[in-house]
């Protein structure tokens, strides 16, 4: 501050809501504050001690601010509030001119201090000549960018210079006695002061104040204490009142181990200094607490002040205090972050191995690409895949293992598909497919890499092929039994028309020759005749039963809901007609509701039911039972679940090691001249149940009767039309309009 002047001047450029608090900091301190907004605004022509930056643009345009500001300013100490970020261009700003900067990010009590010790410094050196001095040239003595821009660090090394300057200006002081070592004694006085003055332009310390100049004062801007062999103080800088024990302040004539008791037991050491023994004795890094949210660091050096003398004699120590707060919050923050940093890399050391287990434990294919398709890395079932170990496979070309051009250049072109499925190349030579999924990745070096994520399909490729080939032959299959149905239906119309025909002519002359001839001719040619009608009527059975077969099986199943009771006593009804002179007992429910096809299932009863009449004929107490029951009053346990209906009669019955026979087709348990028939119609029933998902059996005993059982489908399901064995089997009967 120049004389008479109540008020450094402060220029403050940056926006309302940003300034407010740094105005309020400044003047609390005693500064007289301009606010400006832009520094494109007029500025006003005032001298200002400090020029504050409270926003710095990035790149060119915030260095031709500072440099336009300077011009305008050429004598004004310049600082700037900086970003995280701002600090890589530092080096720049520090060389166009800048000469201090704070940190944006750093907590308010740090600002204010960073402030408060900005302030003091200027207080001190605007009040001295020698900064009057300096107003003269823009350029001052703290003009290195590298103290500027690592403060913490440059006091240390200028510390430890300091000491060593003054240790070789007392060497030559003890033999000083010619002009020649005078003049190189006044040489490092000048290099003594020149780096006090630089380490008080970074520490921010005051000048010194003697109280009592008994004594030369020591030539340093450091905070000391001067005592005598018994640590007397004689006397000290106001600065080194903030060091002290805050109940025992340093006082003239106390002894100084009251305010410092870190000097308590150290007598001999001091005996060694005063006799010359050691150098110097040095404690670093004390703490006192402060009233801030720190505490206060500082280092203490003490050495011989003046001539060195025996410990019995009258000799001066001084104590040198130098604040190393920054150096020591700097080093904690180092520490931190170098534990932060440790961790971090910990975690990423396990976060890597985590990710190369999963990688190593993928049953897919991975393989990983540059963009011009060089292999540079590889999981173990990549290397599984094409038969290769990873070194082998590393730095080869992907071209080498996939020999899709298409789908490469497509890649190459970065049209990446979810799944593509491509032809590879083994090891052995062996052709395989792998289907692909692809994505791109950026490194750390923005570059661009591939990832190829692949699974075996040679199997299910081959296992398609295979499949498509049987749909192939399945295809020439039904065309051939398309053929073959064609000729079935033209054979049926043959069976309908033409064989029909003439076995009703054969049966018409035979019944006409016996009733007009009959008694012309013997007894013997009318056994023959009678022979020739027996046979004609059973030809026309069997056309009957295969065109009811055919019928069975080829008819459109069209279902609905059928009641079996009512086509039961329907045909009991037929049959008693046709044979009024037996005696037959039925036993039918009066409603037995199912889902189906109402003629189909009119033709499994009419069997069922015509087989029992046939067996039971021999039976003076007939009986024919129609009816339901469940699972669970069945004699054997079945897998099944619903209802199960059965046709039960008290005939004849069957031997149960025959059972198999009794739905093959021709096949049958009886003798033709016991009992009718022609084995077709338990075949027709067994095609009919089965197209209504159901299933048949008996079970019998020998005069004993029968009961055959047969299950449906309910309503609900889907009913479809007989397995191909059916419809192969259909053949033997086709189907008659």
């Amino acid at each position: 501050m120049t004389q008479g002047q109540n008020a450094m001047q402060a220029l403050v450029l940056g926006q309302p809501a940003v300034r407010q608090n740094w105005v309020m900091l400044l003047r609390a301190q005693q500064w007289h504050v301009t606010e400006h907004s832009d520094w494109l605004d007029t500025l006003p022509n005032i001298n200002f001690e400090l020029v504050l930056l409270l926003a710095v643009e990035p790149g060119n345009r915030g260095i031709r601010m500072i440099q336009q500001l300077q011009r305008h300013f050429p004598h004004s100490y310049f600082c700037a509030v900086l970003t995280p970020e701002q600090l890589s261009q530092l080096p720049d700003l520090l060389q166009i001119g800048l000469d201090d900067y704070v940190l944006s990010s750093a907590t308010a009590a740090e600002q204010c201090g960073r402030l408060q010790r900005l302030s003091h410094r200027l207080h001190q050196d605007y009040a001295t000549e020698a900064f009057a001095a300096t107003q003269a040239t823009p350029n001052k003595i703290s003009g290195s960018i590298s103290l500027k821009q690592f403060p913490y660090l440059a006091s240390h090394h200028l510390r430890q210079t300091l000491i060593r300057i003054r240790r070789q200006l007392e060497a030559l002081l003890e033999d000083a006695k010619t002009p020649i070592q005078a003049a190189a004694i006044a040489q490092i006085l000048e290099r003594t002061r020149t780096v006090q003055q630089m380490l008080n332009a970074v520490l921010g310390d005051t000048s010194p104040t003697l109280r009592s100049p008994p004594l030369n004062p020591p030539l340093t801007h450091q905070d000391y204490i001067i005592v005598d062999h018994q640590f007397l103080v004689q006397q000290y800088s106001e600065g080194v009142q903030q060091y002290a024990e805050a109940d025992c302040p340093v006082t003239l004539g106390q002894n100084v181990q009251e305010s410092f008791p870190e000097l308590m037991g150290v007598e001999s050491l001091i005996a060694e200094l005063l006799t010359g023994q050691t150098k110097g004795y040095e404690l670093s890094g004390i703490a006192r607490r402060s009233t801030v949210d720190y505490p206060v660091y500082f280092d203490l050096y003490i050495n011989v002040y003046g001539q060195p003398a025996s410990y019995q004699q009258s000799g001066y120590l001084i104590i040198l205090i130098n604040n190393a707060t920054e150096r020591m919050l700097f080093q904690q923050q180092l520490i931190q972050s170098a534990n932060e940093a440790q961790l971090l890399l910990r975690k990423l050391a396990t976060t890597k191995n985590y990710i190369a287990e999963i990688i190593n434990a993928m049953a897919d294919a991975l393989i990983v690409t540059t963009q011009s398709g060089i292999i540079k890395k590889t999981n173990p079932a990549a290397q599984k895949l094409f038969g290769y170990q990873d070194y082998e496979m590393l730095a080869q070309p992907i071209t080498h293992f996939v020999s899709d051009e298409a789908f490469l250049r497509k890649i190459a072109q970065s049209d990446f598909t979810d799944r593509a499925e491509v032809t590879c190349q083994r090891r052995n030579q062996e052709s395989c497919y792998i289907s692909f999924s692809c994505g791109i990745i950026s490194t750390e070096e923005d570059n661009q890499e591939y990832v190829y994520v692949g699974r075996d399909v040679t199997e299910r490729k081959q296992a398609e092929a295979k499949i498509q080939q049987l749909n192939h032959s399945l295809q020439e299959r039904t065309q051939e039994l398309e053929v073959v149905n064609e000729e079935l239906e033209s054979f049926s119309r043959t069976v309908s028309h033409d064989l029909k025909t003439p076995l009703s002519h054969i049966d018409f002359f035979n019944q006409l020759l016996l009733e007009e001839y009959g008694e012309q001719l013997p007894a013997e040619a009318q056994d023959y005749i009678r022979q020739i009608h027996q046979a004609g009527q059973r030809m026309q059975q069997l056309i009957h039963d295969l065109l009811q077969l055919s019928r069975a099986t080829r008819m459109e199943l069209d279902c609905a809901t059928v009641d079996l009771s009512a086509i039961a006593h329907s045909i009991s009804h037929q049959l008693r007609g046709n044979a009024p002179e037996r005696v037959c007992r039925f036993l039918i429910p009066q409603t037995l509701p199912v889902w189906g096809n109402a003629a189909l299932l009119r033709i499994v009863l009419e069997n069922l039911l015509q087989n029992a009449w046939k067996y039971t004929r021999n039976e003076a107490a007939a009986q024919i039972e129609v009816g339901v029951c469940s699972t669970t009053q069945m004699p054997i346990p079945l897998d099944y679940e619903g209802q199960i209906f059965f046709v039960r009669d008290n005939g004849v019955g069957f031997d149960m090691a025959y059972a198999d026979k009794l739905f093959r087709t021709f096949s049958r348990l009886h003798s033709a001249r016991d009992f009718e028939g022609t084995g077709i119609g338990l075949t027709t029933v067994q095609r009919i149940i089965h197209r209504h998902g159901g299933q048949i059996w008996a079970e019998a005993a020998v005069g004993e009767g029968a009961v055959f059982y047969f299950t449906l489908a309910s309503a609900q399901s889907n009913i479809n039309d007989s397995p191909a064995s059916d419809r192969e089997t259909a053949a033997i009967a086709p189907a008659v309009e």
